[in-house]
């Protein structure tokens, strides 16, 4: 999940028919089908920060700890691990219900769970991704209720910056 697209039906559609044997396995011929109104119980939109030195990374984060404080979430809260700022738990063990932000060490994750192998052959990835800070917006069920966005065919790429400006750019 380095890169993609702000287009939801566009992944979704790719995503189903590698999954299609498993889903339909009698099929001889794909199924037409319109994911536009497919629901969505949750949705996780991202964006990364890069810095100019990986020694920054881990500062920039425990500043964001106790500096930034979030609408409705108040200040973040870091995972048992400490690599993990979360914007929407109640304590350690609770999340919110509706909605959450959570920023993290995207070199470390890749550190934990590993890339597939093509992508350690493009030149300078891993450099930028020691250097990066992921932010990740999710929204569950309730929220996408309120918000009227429970279905594929709202979110445009124009709907997903007004939603991540609306939560995340602030």
């Amino acid at each position: 999940n380095l890169f993609g697209s702000a287009d939801v039906a566009d992944l979704l559609a790719p995503t189903v028919a590698k999954a299609k044997d498993a889903i339909w396995p009698d099929l001889f011929q794909d199924p037409e089908i319109d994911f536009s109104e497919a629901l969505l119980s949750r949705i996780d939109l991202t964006g990364s920060v890069v810095l100019p030195n990986e020694a920054d990374v881990m500062p920039v984060l425990r500043a964001m700890e106790e500096t930034v404080w979030c609408p409705y979430r108040g200040r973040g809260v870091f995972d048992a691990g400490g690599s993990t700022l979360y914007y929407g738990r109640a304590d350690k063990k609770k999340r919110a219900k509706d909605w959450a932000v959570k920023l993290y060490w995207k070199g470390r994750e890749v550190t934990a769970h590993p890339l597939p192998r093509p992508a350690y052959d493009v030149p300078g990835l891993l450099d930028e991704l020691n250097r990066t800070i992921r932010v990740e917006l999710t929204l569950r069920t309730a929220e996408l209720k309120r918000l009227g966005l429970r279905e594929v065919g709202q979110w445009t790429p124009a709907k997903v910056r007004e939603i991540w400006e609306a939560y995340v750019g602030k």
